[in-house]
């Protein structure tokens, strides 16, 4: 079984895979869904501390033996800079999670995400969640 988890501050998506296959609860609903926060959740700190509850959520219901984190690298764009640091903020959360959970950890640039969809260049962020949903035909829901 995988984690897969696509990290941001306002949106941390996730998913969970059994052999490439999107799992699905006795009930019929996708594993799969988001954590979302704002800054009504107040600063930046504690906005990645409830990232870290719902990530932390994830791996005591799924006991991951595989996650794959999207990893997100400084591109040299200068506005980018503190989003580069915050992301892998929570890029290393999620591996301190896995390593506690002894699960194995494969780090994903996004240019192999958006390939592996069939994406080149610059791709909205919209373009690339409709690629992945329907791909693995989600039905996302929310933790908050």
């Amino acid at each position: 079984m995988l984690l897969a988890i696509d990290p941001g501050l306002a949106v941390t998506g996730w998913a969970v895979l059994f052999s490439g296959v999107l799992g699905y609860r006795e009930d019929g609903q996708p594993m799969s869904g988001s954590i979302r926060t704002s800054p009504a959740n107040g600063d930046e700190a504690n906005r990645i501390e409830l990232i870290r509850k719902g990530l932390r959520g994830l791996f005591v219901e799924f006991d991951p033996e595989h996650v794959a984190i999207e990893s997100w690298a400084y591109q040299g764009t200068r506005s980018e800079t503190r989003n580069s640091i915050t992301i892998n903020r929570i890029v290393g959360i999620a591996e301190g999670l896995a390593s506690a959970w002894e699960s194995d950890v494969m780090l994903l640039d996004k240019n192999t995400v958006n390939r592996s969809l069939g994406l080149t260049g610059e791709v909205p962020k919209s373009r690339v969640r409709l690629m992945v949903e329907s791909a693995l035909k989600l039905q996302p829901r929310t933790l908050r």
